[in-house]
């Protein structure tokens, strides 16, 4: 009992906070949360119950756009070879993965019951290099700014899923609707896809698991635990 009532201060304190943050605003960027494997527990409390704090504040402040972040991850046990739109049905890797679905859930509620314009990326492994990235699911730190920008200026009520991902020399990994719907084309195109593949076997040699599956390491066991 005494964990249950320290949790119901905890998430009354954060909506608190939340709501004097969202005070105002015409529009919410929600990138915040755990990005890495962990307890149903942490998953829950952060992931889950802080976007629930975001969208209701949304609400409450009659707040008309949110850039919700969701992850590649969700899409993590499709091969490496494999391709998929965003109306294909997800295959999470991970607890990690299934609480961006959640998420996802959460946003189209908001999207469909309250009228938001709610614009969910799934964000690949976002840096500068694509070397640095987790083979095969790369987006590069400018595209992912101008998906969010493209989020921001969307004002028609509604849910739109987009996969932040961009396209390999070799392996369209998904369909080109970002550019026949929003005119966006990614920047930074990814390398020839025959070198992913060589990547996933140096990258994890002695996990066979990690090497079929685009998730990589969030698809083989708890490794990256936090």
């Amino acid at each position: 009992m005494a964990n249950n009532e320290h949790f119901v201060r905890a998430r009354l304190e954060n909506c608190r906070e939340v709501d004097s943050a969202v005070a105002g605003c015409d529009a919410i960027v929600h990138l915040g949360g755990i990005a890495k494997e962990a307890s149903w527990d942490k998953l829950i409390s952060t992931n889950l119950l802080g976007t629930i704090n975001i969208f209701e504040a949304a609400r409450r402040h009659g707040v008309s756009r949110v850039v919700l972040a969701s992850s590649m991850h969700t899409m993590g046990f499709f091969g490496l070879e494999e391709c998929f739109t965003e109306n294909t049905p997800p295959r999470p890797d991970s607890r990690y993965a299934v609480s961006k679905l959640w998420v996802e859930a959460v946003g189209k509620l908001f999207a469909q019951k309250y009228g938001i314009a709610v614009t969910c990326i799934r964000i690949g492994h976002a840096t500068h290099q694509i070397e640095q990235a987790e083979p095969g699911n790369w987006i590069g730190a400018t595209d992912l700014a101008s998906l969010i920008r493209l989020g921001l200026e969307r004002t028609e009520p509604g849910f739109v899923l987009m996969h932040g991902v961009t396209s390999y020399c070799g392996l369209q990994i998904t369909d080109d609707r970002l550019q026949r719907e929003f005119g966006f084309t990614f920047t930074a195109g990814g390398s020839a896809y025959d070198e992913v593949l060589k990547r996933m076997s140096v990258t994890y040699p002695d996990d066979p698991a990690a090497q079929r599956w685009r998730g990589g390491i969030f698809a083989s066991g708890d490794g990256n635990m936090v």
